[in-house]
């Protein structure tokens, strides 16, 4: 498989997990912390959280984590925060949008 397609999948794995966190905070509204842990949301986070860090882990069999890692977090950022405004009406505006960008300058510039 290709490097940067495994690499989208860990990111996106890893959006799931925060999407997930978030929906279990929605629904669990203000429960106490061990209930929080034991609901599905929480718990599903949790398996796409270990998930992902195989996936991140082989990736940096074949790139370096001086590219690897800021190509990630960039597309995490950019799928959490379509998602957190399609899924709980959050804020995505030009400053998230700048944020994105300016990761991905920074990728290609430190890729060169």
């Amino acid at each position: 498989m290709n490097a940067w397609v495994l690499l989208g999948i860990a990111a996106a794995v890893n959006a799931t997990a925060g999407i997930l966190l978030k929906q279990g905070r929605v629904v669990a509204d203000g429960a106490p912390i061990l209930q929080m842990a034991l609901s599905p949301w929480f718990l599903g986070a949790c398996l796409c959280y270990l998930g992902n860090v195989f996936l991140f882990a082989k990736t940096l069999d074949y790139l370096p984590v001086s590219l690897v890692y800021p190509a990630y977090a960039g597309a995490g950022f950019a799928m959490i925060a379509v998602a957190g405004n399609l899924l709980f009406n959050e804020d995505l505006g030009v400053n998230q949008w700048a944020g994105v960008a300016l990761i991905f300058a920074g990728i290609v510039v430190a890729s060169r």
